[in-house]
Formats: structure tokens, C-alpha cells, sequence
């Protein structure tokens, strides 16, 4: 059966598992273009398939488990897991899950699969050549994944013979070189990709840093995925696909590491879906270079601290827009075109954030997203949100995770969101709107003392209810006052004082369709599912 990578594999250092099953279902006709990002360093010596294999398991190894025992505050910490999850999940656990997966399936492929002596292609002074070849890497295929049983981690029986049509039809070559000549021995790894040997990802790993710079666009243009059991692989993206990314990620010690990314060339990809009756409906994002880096962290197991920056330019997510009403849970009237898209705009996302996993507290200084985040429809803007406008839209909080899965918040300076509704241009391809959706302006406000402060109360489902509509108490003001108002419906504001909670009750009495259901009392128990 498949694991699911772990979230820390995902943020912190790319799998090269994932990143040789990725590069594989390229169609290789194109030329590669430049990856840009940091100089690869010159190869130098000599390297032997033996000593290449050992170096490149030996380092990545230390790599990734390194990484995991950093993050392994992350492991006891409820306000990180809901922070991560959305408020969905009170307890995850990327670094033991990380490390099982490491153990399990990362290493015996890499020895059993990857660098074996069955896939050198030829050895040339200072570079060795491994190509993955089907009877290597596809056998046992149908095998438990958890048990190294292939690169594509298959877990059918049919799976073997697609692996080997995948790797005969697509030759996937890794090329170790042995790089910065010194004390130890250090590589540089390309994967090549299809017959023309284009360059997807490339990694230096010298001493105790690994530098990891990934051709985005075409990863996505050339991955392909398979609709049904017997469907053919066909496009997950369209052509065209751009964009480079550089982690670098510095071990410096046992359990601690540093690591930044950055975006080297713009991101932007699209895809298109097929939907029922044959209609396509498409989407996309555009993320732009950074002039730094766009993440920035350290993480250190020891003392349990955390600690990144983010930084990132105007982000654009283009969507059908029957995936945005989905946002109101709301469905799209038949009328409603699946060529129609809606477009995310968000100025920026930037932010200094500090994790002490001693006290499970998680603050955040100088947090925002710009001025103003839209989904427009055309050139016309349907929804919008600023938060704290009076403070140059910027946040400052303390967030702390509580042994019943609840997070406390404190935000110095308050909280402002100001929500601008506007959806009439596009009700009529709405099934049963929302009449505030069409034209209403609703701010909701956490104010009244230096730090006002609010208990985000967990549900029976062990979500936060306020960030899932749950009914009861979605949260218990400890300081200062919550409010809700509405320019449509003034009658209908909602005003929390400290000791009080906001409670979601279902009610035809009112007609805002959101605050008509929350008001202020005393702070109830989980209400039943």
C-alpha cells in the first residue's frame, strides 16, 4: 500500500523519489533550458559507480534525516497542526513519520533500484552514469511500497508492466560527478530525461550543504497521470509550463538545519480539465521570481525552535468558476459556463515567524498580504479583503496550542478585515445566492484593550468550529471585544465582550445569511455532529 510523503519531505528537502517518478513522464523532445540559481561547481578527480552510489546514498541520507530531527518540535505541536492542516488536524507528525519513511521506502530504493551496478551506463573519470532500466527498477513492482518495491510505487499487478513501458519509452538517466575536491568526497547529481537527456533537477551535495535547483515549468508540462485503470497517461498540465526554484539547506548540526528558497524564474503553469459532456474547464498560477528568498528557516530539534521569513511577490490562481461558488458552499448554476474563470490576486504574502515548541506557541510579526486580495471575473472585481488597513495591513499575533486541541490568540493592535461582497454581476450563475454576496461590505474586528485576545474553540470533529462552520462556540473572547457587522444589515451586527463566546446557532430569524446565525452568550459545550 502507498504511504503518503510526509509534509516535512514535501516543505524542506525534495524527494528524489518524487522527483524521478515526476522527470519520468516527460516526453523529452524539447531542449532543456538553463536552471539558473546558484554556479554548479566544475567537476574534478576521478569517481567510480561504487564510490559515487555510497557518497550520493551516504549524504542524502544524512540530509534527510537531519531534517526530520529538526523539525521534530513539529511532532507535539497542536497550534502548528492546525496552523498547517487549517484547522483541521490538532496532531501531525512529519518528523517520525518522516524518518519511517525514510527507512521504509526512500533508502531501499535508492540502494535496491537507483544506484546499483545493473544501471551504470559508463564511468568516465569524474562522472558515472546510472540509467534507470526497467528490469531494475520495475521489478517487484507489484510489490508493498513500503518494502523499496520500485521507484513508481506501484501496488497492482498491472503496475509492473506500466513501470517498464514508462522507463523504456522515457530513459531517466541520474549523472554523478565528483565535485570541490578536498577532505571528503562530494557530487553534483543531473537527471536526465527522455532521449535528449533534458535536464529536469540537479543537486549539489558538498560537505554539509545540499543545493537543489528544480526546472518547475517543465516538471509540470511533461507530468502525466492515468484517469482509470486502464485509461492511457495523458497531461496533468499544459505546454508551456515556466519556472525555476533553488533550495539550498545548510546541516549544521545533528539536529539542526537552515534552509531558503527561492524562485528564480516566474512560476507559470496551467491546466485543463475535462469535465462531464465533454466541456474543458482550465486553471492555472503565476508566482513571480524573488530578488531573495522567498522562505528562509531554521529549525533546530534540540532546544525545539523554529524559526523562517516569507517573502513573495503578487500570486495569481486562476480558477473555473465553479470551483470558486464552491467557496459559499454554493453550486453553479447550470447556466454557468466551465470556460468561465475567476482569478486569486494576492499582493504579496510576507511575514517573520518564530515557533517555541516548548510552550507550543507560534508568533508571527509584521504578517500580511498586501494591500488588498481580490478574485475578479474579467476586469471586474467580485470579492475582496483587506486586513488591518489602519496599520499598514499588517499583523501581529501570538498564537499558543492548548491540551484540548484549542488555540489561544493574542493580536497586539488589534484585528480588522473589512470583506467587500459583490457578486451580483455573476448571480444568475449561482444557484441560491446569498443575498449579502451580491453587493454588502462585512468587517469583523477583534479590538477594545493594547492586546485583545480569543480562545478558537475545537469541535466534536476535532476542527476549530470556526474555521469550519460547526454550530456552538467558535470562539470565547478573553480580552477586548469581537464584533460583526454589515452594511446591509446593520440590525444584525454580533458584539462579543470579554467572557463571552460567539455562538453559531441556525435560525430563519434575519436575512444576512451569515451573521443572522451568530451571536453573543455564554460560551457553550461541543455541539454533537
Amino acid at each position: 500500500m502507498s504511504r503518503r510523503i510526509p509534509l516535512a519531505a514535501r516543505v524542506f528537502l525534495p524527494s528524489l523519489a518524487a522527483i524521478l517518478g515526476a522527470a519520468a513522464c516527460s516526453d523529452g523532445e524539447q531542449p532543456a533550458a538553463p536552471l539558473g540559481g546558484t554556479e554548479i561547481p566544475e567537476a574534478c578527480g576521478t569517481l567510480d559507480a561504487a564510490t559515487a552510489a555510497s557518497v550520493t546514498i551516504g549524504k542524502l541520507e544524512k540530509a534527510f534525516r537531519t531534517t526530520f530531527r529538526a523539525l521534530g518540535p513539529v511532532d507535539a505541536s497542536v497550534v502548528l497542526a492546525r496552523v498547517l492542516s487549517l484547522g483541521d488536524e490538532k496532531a501531525l507528525t512529519p518528523s517520525a513519520d518522516g524518518l519511517k519513511w525514510l527507512d521504509e521506502d526512500v533508502l531501499p530504493m535508492l540502494r535496491d533500484r537507483v544506484f546499483v551496478s545493473g544501471n551504470v551506463e559508463s564511468e568516465e573519470r569524474g562522472e558515472v552514469v546510472f540509467l534507470l532500466r526497467p528490469d531494475v527498477v520495475c521489478q517487484d513492482s507489484a510489490g508493498d511500497a513500503g518494502t523499496g518495491g520500485g521507484v513508481t510505487d506501484s501496488s497492482s499487478p498491472g503496475d509492473e508492466e506500466r513501470c517498464r513501458e514508462q522507463y523504456t519509452k522515457t530513459p531517466l538517466r541520474v549523472v554523478v560527478s565528483r565535485v570541490a575536491c578536498g577532505a571528503e568526497d562530494n557530487v553534483h547529481l543531473a537527471l536526465l530525461a527522455g532521449t535528449e537527456r533534458k535536464e529536469y533537477v540537479n543537486l549539489d551535495l558538498i560537505g554539509s550543504k545540499v543545493v537543489v535547483r528544480a526546472d518547475v515549468g517543465e516538471l509540470a508540462a511533461n507530468t502525466t497521470i492515468r484517469r482509470g485503470e486502464d485509461a492511457e497517461p495523458e497531461p496533468l498540465f499544459d505546454q508551456g509550463a515556466t519556472g525555476h526554484l533553488e533550495m539550498v539547506e545548510e546541516l549544521l548540526s545533528e539536529n539542526k538545519i537552515h534552509a531558503t528558497l527561492r524562485v528564480t524564474e516566474d512560476i507559470a503553469v496551467d491546466s485543463t480539465v475535462e469535465q462531464d459532456g465533454g466541456a474543458s474547464a482550465r486553471g492555472g498560477v503565476r508566482i513571480p521570481a524573488t530578488t531573495g528568498d522567498a522562505i528562509d528557516i531554521t529549525a533546530d530539534g534540540t532546544i525545539r525552535k523554529i524559526e523562517f521569513t516569507l517573502a513573495l511577490g503578487r500570486i495569481q490562481w486562476m480558477m473555473p468558476f465553479s470551483s470558486f461558488i464552491h467557496l459559499f458552499n454554493r453550486e453553479a448554476a447550470p447556466q454557468a459556463s466551465p470556460a468561465e474563470i475567476v482569478e486569486l490576486s494576492v499582493p504579496g504574502v510576507h511575514g517573520r515567524f518564530s515557533f517555541d515548541g516548548q510552550g507550543d506557541e507560534l508568533r508571527g510579526a509584521d504578517v500580511g498580504i498586501g494591500d488588498a486580495t481580490r478574485f475578479a471575473h474579467g476586469a471586474r472585481t467580485i470579492l475582496s479583503w483587506e486586513v488591518n488597513p489602519a496599520a499598514e495591513h499588517r499583523v501581529n499575533f501570538t498564537a499558543t496550542g492548548q491540551s484540548d486541541g484549542s488555540v489561544a490568540v493574542s493580536v497586539p493592535g488589534g484585528f480588522d478585515l473589512r470583506i467587500h461582497y459583490a457578486l451580483a454581476p455573476v448571480a444568475a450563475w449561482i444557484e441560491d445566492p446569498w443575498a449579502f454576496s451580491l453587493d454588502d461590505d462585512v468587517r469583523l474586528t477583534l479590538s477594545g484593550s493594547t492586546a485583545p485576545s480569543a480562545l478558537l474553540r475545537q469541535g466534536p470533529s476535532d476542527a476549530l468550529n470556526l474555521l469550519r462552520e460547526q454550530l456552538g462556540s467558535l470562539l470565547e473572547v478573553q480580552s477586548g471585544t469581537f464584533e460583526g457587522t454589515s452594511r446591509i444589515a446593520p440590525d444584525e451586527s454580533v458584539s462579543v465582550p470579554a467572557g463571552q463566546c460567539l455562538n453559531r446557532h441556525i435560525t430563519d430569524e434575519g436575512t444576512h445569511g451569515l451573521l443572522q446565525h451568530l451571536s453573543s452568550g455564554p460560551c457553550e459545550p461541543p455541539a454533537a455532529e
